[in-house]
């Protein structure tokens, strides 16, 4: 070959390389942005500050049930911790809902956090958002359930603080109507029946303090 033709062959072959280079460098970035992006999915827009701005607890999860954003509340009741969810229960409610494509919920009794004593009763509802991600959103209704079980043990307490005065008062009732023509029966009858009244008259004062 005549060595005129060298250098623009030469100079061609480079560019066709490196124009393949360059297009082989611009695929590979663009598959790995694609692949980034699964193993890192964005939570739609909104969402963050949505959960962001929850009184309650809410949790955004991805496909591998990564914790990818939760509001305060959710750490404060202990059911969030180094990025994931802290307990089975939950984890399993998550799995359901995936799985079926439709939001579901239950009420559910749990420990607060890892390793607390405390025992919490949450309303839990989770839902799907989109193809990749569940919104889990909890309501902390521990303290209204302390509160029926103090209404509860008032109601059974009055009951029975009730049942013995008004169970001697239609005995004694019984007792006068029975004694009608013996004045001194009646008196002590009726002041029996007094004191009963009394008994009965101060009974809530006393469940209540």
């Amino acid at each position: 070959m005549d060595a005129a033709w060298l250098v623009p062959a030469a100079l061609g072959f480079g560019l066709a390389v490196g124009i393949g280079g360059s297009a082989a460098v611009v695929v590979a970035h663009s598959r790995g942005q694609r692949a980034a992006a699964v193993v890192t999915p964005t939570v739609p827009d909104g969402v963050e500050q949505v959960v962001d701005a929850l009184d309650n607890a809410g949790i955004v999860l991805d496909s591998s049930n990564n914790v990818v954003s939760f509001s305060p509340a959710a750490v404060t009741l202990g059911l969030v911790w180094n990025g994931a969810l802290v307990h089975p229960e939950l984890v399993a409610l998550v799995d359901r809902v995936r799985t079926a494509g439709e939001p579901a919920g239950e009420e559910l009794e749990l420990p607060r956090g890892p390793f607390g004593e405390a025992r919490l009763q949450l309303a839990v509802r989770a839902a799907p958002i989109g193809s990749r991600f569940v919104l889990v959103l909890v309501d902390d209704r521990t303290e209204a359930h302390r509160l029926e079980e103090v209404r509860r043990d008032f109601v059974a307490n009055i009951s029975h603080e009730l049942k013995t005065p008004i169970g001697a008062i239609g005995l004694l009732a019984e007792a006068i109507g029975s004694a009608a023509d013996d004045p001194d029966d009646v008196r002590r009858f009726a002041t029996r029946l007094t004191i009963e009244s009394e008994r009965l008259r101060s009974s809530p004062r006393r469940s209540s303090s």
